[in-house]
């Protein structure tokens, strides 16, 4: 599974660039995408520490159960009007 720099940076608390040079040298497993300047990378989410990797699944989740919650939440009407 890939994920963006920006995931990438939220789960490691470091900068997008910081992610961005580390793909680039090759210390996560990335796929780049485009090429020159605007090229970018999406990062293998396996390539990632344990505990990132755990981080990403747990928002998932919570992700899940938000929306959920949401589908299984009807307000009452009052028909009283």
């Amino acid at each position: 599974m890939l994920i963006s720099t920006a995931e990438a940076s939220e789960l490691l608390g470091v900068s997008v660039r910081r992610i961005q040079l580390d793909a680039k040298s090759g210390k996560y497993i990335a796929q780049r995408i485009g090429s020159g300047a605007r090229a970018k990378y999406e990062i293998a989410l396996d390539s990632l520490p344990k505990e990132a990797q755990e981080r990403y699944w747990e928002n998932v989740r919570l992700a899940q159960a938000v929306e959920a919650a949401k589908v299984s939440f009807t307000p009452a009407i009052n028909s009283s009007d």
